[in-house]
């Protein structure tokens, strides 16, 4: 860890930052190694404040000769986890020293006359990356765009969904992007300058969540705009208007405000049961309604139809209310 921290020192204290800087290849090279993962400053302390009291244990126990002394597994198991992760660190950063010396032993005798100081050479290249990402998924909205305009008349309305699935897909990667040029960046400095923070790490452990979430949503969003045309013509009677919400056991409660069915108010009801009661009581919500318009909605008998409707609800239903196709 020493040897990595002053051997990062000299690159910016000297001029063979400017060296290094000077060869794009191996400015590359750096920034690769320099950006991947590695035990903070503070792990040589941290290890050592958790040996202490284990070493403190197994003296006392050595002075009073105690020969019926054994180590617990527990305390076995503390000790090789110390050891373990002493080791790994001590290895990773050899391995890291290892690679730096060969990068090192390639410098250029001397810096180009236009050579960058090393760190704005490195806040450069990631510039460059980042712009990069943004044009090659511009020209990917872009290409999208233009197949877009190249389809007939009739399939228009499909190709404004797929269009809005590549943009959304374009954003969350543009934001993907960002979000990880930013914590690669604050993480590599906290590394650097020893300021491993807690604050940092649950600002990355946010962006890490935010991430996930995102993807979720996507995804969820992807799925179900492939069944939509099947939820569309199985769910038409839940989805269309009327003055009727569903109660349990009862008829059909008559409200003031025209819309969809209520998904809070099907729930109450045990619709999403996964038993024959549940079944029940989904078929009974608009079977029994004479406001609704039943279209296609069948006797209980076809229950393999109840089965899927209650697998979309349950798997869309938060979803469609957000876009107002169920009421809350």
């Amino acid at each position: 860890m020493t040897a990595w921290r002053a051997a990062n020192e000299q690159l910016r204290s000297t001029d063979q930052g400017k060296r290094l800087a000077s060869d794009p290849e191996l400015l590359a090279q750096y920034h690769a190694l320099a950006s991947q993962a590695r035990p903070g400053p503070t792990l040589p302390v941290d290890l050592r404040a958790r040996l202490k009291p284990l070493q403190t244990l197994i003296d006392e126990a050595t002075q009073a000769n105690n020969p019926l002394f054994s180590p617990a597994e527990q305390l076995e198991s503390q000790l090789a986890s110390i050891q373990g992760e002493a080791q790994q660190g001590s290895k990773l950063y050899g391995d890291h020293n290892q690679q730096l010396q060969a990068i090192l032993a390639r410098l250029p005798a001397a810096p180009t006359a236009q050579a960058l100081a090393l760190d704005e050479a490195l806040k450069a290249l990631e510039t460059k990356h980042a712009n990069d990402r943004t044009r090659r998924l511009a020209e990917e909205l872009d290409k999208a765009r233009r197949e877009n305009t190249e389809k007939d008349a009739q399939a228009q309305a499909e190709n404004e969904r797929r269009l809005a699935q590549v943009e959304g897909e374009a954003k969350r990667k543009l934001a993907d992007a960002e979000a990880q040029r930013a914590q690669a960046e604050a993480e590599r400095k906290a590394t650097e300058i020893g300021r491993d923070t807690q604050a940092e790490k649950d600002l990355a452990e946010e962006h890490r969540r935010k991430k996930k979430e995102q993807e979720e949503e996507a995804r969820l969003e992807r799925e179900f705009q492939n069944d939509w045309p099947e939820i569309q013509a199985m769910l038409k009677p839940l989805l269309d208007p009327a003055y009727t919400q569903p109660v349990k056991g009862m008829q059909p409660q008559v409200t003031t405000t025209k819309g969809p069915v209520s998904l809070g108010a099907l729930r109450a009801t045990g619709a999403f049961a996964e038993d024959q009661t549940g079944l029940y009581e989904l078929q009974r919500a608009i079977y029994y309604d004479r406001d609704r318009n039943k279209g296609r909605w069948p006797r209980l008998e076809d229950k393999e139809f109840f089965i899927k409707a209650q697998r979309y609800l349950l798997k869309y239903g938060n979803l469609m209310v957000k876009k107002g196709l169920l009421a809350p």
